[in-house]
């Protein structure tokens, strides 16, 4: 990612969106992961105090997910 600041998309655009694409392959897989752990959450948390409240840990993983963002 820190790559992407060695390239300029006005002066060379073909190796900058290249280099892009190629780093968000693989931050794609670690996107994946994270939203796939919520759901896992939910079932442990049920598990343990035998309440589900997915709709609150969804809540709260979007409201952090959103304001995050630059």
């Amino acid at each position: 990612m820190i790559a992407l600041y060695s390239f300029s998309p006005n002066a060379s655009p073909v190796p900058f969106y290249l280099f892009a694409a190629l780093s968000q392959f693989f931050f794609s897989g670690f996107n994946t992961a994270i939203y796939t752990i919520i759901p896992d959450c939910v079932e442990y948390g049920e598990w343990v105090t035998g309440v589900r409240n997915d709709g609150f840990q969804g809540s709260v993983s979007q409201s952090v997910s959103e304001t995050s963002l630059p």
